[in-house]
């Protein structure tokens, strides 16, 4: 039987009581309750699968997509295919004309050049600009994604002007909502934040009698600190956690 020991790295953490699940892994740390956490809402996408009949005509579109939200393309054709059916636009431009409720966090959508000559993309969430203007040059899809983190209400717009852009997989996620209170993050030895419940810390296989190291992170990425005030193993005869000599009081980020 080898021993495995945990490096835990406490970087700036803020909780109370920790407690390391099963073997091999590191679960049921609290989530909730000794801190407030970062509300997550909105998110969405549109995937131009109901924009209708394939027309090579330009003209002003109008339909109901993904969640239920209603868009508008000017001077735009439905007969082009990107990942599956899209939208061209020439002198266009694509919106949501039913708002997007809770925000959004980060925009991303896929484009193209179709046909000849160059185009420029421009992209607005509620009027203001993001991401400064996108040549499009290149028949090759390309992919745009900017954090946005505009909440509330919300209208998407992606603006084209010069020859002709396919546009598809329009897609936002949540906007987090920062609430004042500590926030635990973990992060496995890559430093590759993983959900709290969901780190595993794999020893691999070892030799009889050889201890066998892992290390992981534990954060706060919260606005306000906690003590820390216990640290346990539910299993200390295959486990041990190495003492880094930290104090029991962290700042947030």
């Amino acid at each position: 039987m080898f021993k495995k020991r945990f490096f835990l790295a406490l970087a700036l953490i803020a909780m109370t009581g920790i407690t390391f699940g099963k073997p091999a892994s590191v679960e049921n740390l609290p989530k909730s309750g000794l801190f407030s956490g970062v509300e997550c809402i909105g998110g969405g996408s549109e995937t131009f699968s109901n924009l209708g009949s394939s027309s090579s005509s330009y003209a002003t579109r109008t339909w109901t997509g993904n969640n239920s939200v209603a868009w508008s393309a000017t001077d735009a054709r439905t007969d082009q295919d990107l990942t599956g059916d899209a939208i061209a636009l020439r002198t266009s431009t694509l919106k949501n004309t039913s708002v997007v409720a809770g925000g959004v966090g980060t925009l991303t959508f896929n484009y193209k050049r179709v046909f000849t000559g160059n185009s420029t993309l421009k992209v607005y969430v509620n009027g203001v600009q993001y991401g400064g203007d996108i040549t499009v040059s290149s028949e090759t899809t390309a992919s745009f994604s900017q954090v946005i983190n505009v909440a509330g209400n919300v209208t998407i717009e992606i603006k084209n002007s010069g020859n002709r852009t396919i546009v598809d997989d329009v897609t936002w996620n949540c906007y987090s909502v920062p609430v004042s209170g500590p926030e635990l993050q973990l992060a496995n030895a890559a430093s590759t934040n993983v959900a709290c419940g969901a780190l595993t810390v794999d020893f691999g296989a070892q030799p009889v009698s050889v201890f066998a190291d892992a290390v992981f992170t534990v954060k706060n990425t919260g606005t306000t600190a906690l003590n820390v005030s216990s640290l346990a193993l539910s299993n200390a005869v295959d486990f041990s956690i190495i003492s880094l000599g930290i104090t029991n009081h962290f700042g947030a980020f």
